[in-house]
C-alpha cells in the first residue's frame, strides 16, 4: 500500500462521487460495506487478543498496573483538554451569533443517570459468544481481555507459558489476516471517498449557522492535533513529525474508515514497525486507547450540546458549562470507536438533557466530514499516548 495508490484511489473517489452514476455508486457502496465488514471482523478479536497476549507476556501484575495507570492518566488529561479547546473555540467563533448565558442552572442539565448505569453494566457480560458479536460492547471485550490476561499471570509457569504462546500465535494470525485486508485499501479509499462526495452533494441547503458550527468543530480538532498533542510529545522529548510519519498509514485509514477500532490492526503495525514502540507497550496501550481515548469525540459532544442549546434559545448557565464539560469528557472515554458512534451518543444526551433533536438532522449530512477528522485525531492521540508511555517505561 503506497501513498500514490491511496492518492489515486482518493482522486478516483472524488470523480466517481461527482459523476454520480447510479450503477457505479451502488458498486462503491457494496465495496465499502465488504471492506468495513472485513475490518469489523478482525477488530474485536484484535483488541481481545492484543490485551490478553500483552498481559500474559508480562512478568507480573505490577507491569500491567504500571502501563495501565499511565494510559488512563494521559487519556483523561488529553480528552479533558480537547473538550476545553472545543469550549474556548465555541465562545470565540460563536457559530450561533449570540449565546445566552445565565447565572443559574438551566433545566437542560437534568440528565438521567440510566444511560451511564447501562453502560457500566454492559462492561460485565454474561455470555462470552455474545460479547464478540455485533451485540457486544467494546468495553466488555476490553474487560474480558483484562480478565483473561490477569488470570494467566496467576497460573503456574508451564500453563502460563503455554497460554501466552497460544494467544500470541492467535494474535499474529489476526495481524496476518489484517495485512491481506490492507491490500484493498486503495479500493477502500475510492469507495469511501465516492460515498462521502455523494453525501455532501445531497446535503446542501442547511442553515447558515451550520457552516460556522462545522468550522468550530474542525478547528477544535486541528488545534488539539497540531498544537496540543505535538506540544505534549515535545515536552516528553519526542519528535511529533517523526511520529506523524510513522503512523501515516493508520491516520489515512482512520480518515476514510471513520473507525478507530477498525484501524487498530494498522495502528499496531505502525507502532511496532515504523515507530519502534516496544511490543508489550503497543499491544497493551493501543487497544485501551482505541476504546477510551477519544479526543475528537469530546470536542464534538461539547460543541454540539452548546450549539443546539444556543440555537434553540436555551440560556446556558456556568454550572451547565462545567457539567457538560465533564459529561463530554466522560462520554468520550466511554464512546465506542465505530462510525457515527459519537453522533448517536450525542443525540442520546440531547434527549436526556431535554434539548431538541431537529438540528442533529441538519448536522447529519456534514457529519461524515467531522467524523473523518475526529477519528483521525483519536488515532493520532492514541499514537501520542502510546509513544509517551513507551518512552517513560523504556528504562523499566
Amino acid at each position: 500500500m503506497t501513498p500514490l495508490a491511496l492518492v489515486i484511489g482518493a482522486i478516483g473517489g472524488l470523480l466517481t462521487g461527482w459523476w454520480g452514476n447510479e450503477t457505479v455508486m451502488i458498486a462503491a457502496g457494496h465495496t465499502a460495506t465488504i471492506i468495513k465488514n472485513l475490518l469489523e471482523l478482525v477488530s474485536l478479536p484484535v483488541i481481545f487478543l492484543s490485551i490478553v497476549s500483552s498481559l500474559a507476556s508480562m512478568e507480573s501484575g505490577r507491569d500491567a498496573r504500571l502501563i495501565g495507570g499511565r494510559v488512563l492518566r494521559y487519556t483523561v488529561a488529553t480528552t479533558l483538554i480537547a473538550a476545553l479547546v472545543g469550549l474556548v473555540l465555541f465562545f470565540l467563533i460563536d457559530p450561533v451569533g449570540g449565546v445566552l448565558l445565565s447565572d443559574i442552572t438551566s433545566a437542560a442539565t437534568q440528565a438521567h443517570a440510566a444511560s451511564y448505569s447501562d453502560f457500566l453494566l454492559a462492561m460485565f457480560p454474561s455470555n462470552l459468544v455474545q460479547t464478540f458479536s455485533g451485540q457486544g460492547s467494546v468495553m466488555a471485550v476490553v474487560f474480558v481481555g483484562l480478565l483473561f490476561g490477569s488470570a494467566i499471570l496467576h497460573l503456574h509457569d508451564k500453563e502460563r507459558v503455554l497460554l501466552r504462546d497460544g494467544f500470541s500465535a492467535l494474535f499474529n494470525m489476526m495481524i496476518a489476516i489484517t495485512r491481506f485486508i490492507l491490500l484493498t485499501m486503495p479500493v477502500a479509499v475510492w469507495a469511501f471517498t465516492a460515498l462521502f462526495v455523494e453525501s455532501m452533494q445531497a446535503g446542501h441547503g442547511q442553515l447558515a449557522q451550520i457552516g460556522w458550527y462545522v468550522v468550530t468543530v474542525l478547528m477544535a480538532n486541528l488545534v488539539q492535533g497540531l498544537v496540543v498533542l505535538p506540544l505534549f510529545l515535545w515536552l516528553k522529548g519526542l519528535s511529533p513529525w517523526r511520529l506523524l510519519q510513522a503512523f501515516r498509514p493508520a491516520l489515512t485509514l482512520a480518515f476514510v474508515s471513520k473507525s478507530s477500532n477498525m484501524t487498530l490492526p494498522v495502528t499496531l503495525e505502525c507502532a511496532q514497525k515504523n515507530a519502534g514502540i516496544s511490543e508489550r507497550v503497543a499491544r497493551f496501550c493501543l487497544p485501551l486507547c482505541a476504546t477510551i481515548n477519544m479526543n475528537g469525540c469530546a470536542a464534538f459532544i461539547l460543541i454540539t450540546l452548546l450549539f443546539v442549546a444556543a440555537a434553540n434559545g436555551v440560556a446556558i448557565g456556568l454550572y451547565d458549562i462545567g457539567a457538560w464539560l465533564l459529561l463530554a469528557t466522560a462520554a468520550a472515554i466511554g464512546n465506542a470507536g465505530v462510525p457515527m458512534g459519537c453522533f448517536f451518543l450525542t443525540s442520546a444526551f440531547l434527549v436526556h438533557l431535554h434539548l431538541p433533536l431537529e438540528l442533529m438532522g441538519i448536522i447529519l449530512p456534514v457529519y461524515a466530514l467531522l467524523d473523518m477528522a475526529e477519528t483521525s485525531l483519536n488515532v493520532w492521540s492514541d499514537a501520542c499516548v502510546t509513544a509517551v508511555v513507551d518512552r517513560e517505561l523504556s528504562g523499566h
